[in-house]
């Protein structure tokens, strides 16, 4: 991203304490848009945990050729964690997407991988793929966490 399209974004900041990008500059830019407007759309704050930084899968997309390609982040205070699972669900359509609800701060994982991609991390660490005949247990997890 350049400095002139990190001055569209609505909600995150390049540079500071809160977020951490990593490298800001090496962010995609419709991966960060696409956050701006989900956080819009949710009306609740949103602190990314990873973007563009090292301690990931080397077949993940935190940083796949010099280029973010994946956020961690969680929404903060936020009282329906099922409902915005399912909200999320609904508007990532491209990419990956993750969900952690044993994080110390239970959160999200997004991408612009290939689409359609969905898991479920458990407490111990597990990946789950989610489909449509695992989603009711997922949400049933979720209402436990």
């Amino acid at each position: 991203m350049t400095d002139a399209e990190w001055q569209t974004i609505q909600f995150f900041k390049p540079y500071g304490s809160f977020d951490n990008f990593g490298e800001p500059l090496r962010m995609d830019y419709r991966l960060v848009s696409l956050l701006d407007i989900f956080r819009y759309v949710i009306g609740l704050k949103i602190k990314v945990h990873g973007a563009y930084e090292d301690g990931h899968s080397p077949t993940g997309y935190h940083k796949r050729n010099g280029v973010g390609m994946a956020i961690d982040f969680h929404i903060i205070a936020d009282p329906y964690p099922v409902a915005t699972w399912h909200k999320l669900d609904t508007m990532w359509w491209m990419g990956g997407l993750g969900i952690y609800p044993f994080w110390n701060n239970p959160g999200y994982h997004i991408d612009v991988g290939p689409a359609g991609r969905r898991w479920y991390g458990d407490k111990n660490g597990k990946g789950y793929k989610v489909n449509d005949g695992n989603k009711l247990w997922i949400r049933n997890q979720l209402s436990q966490a």
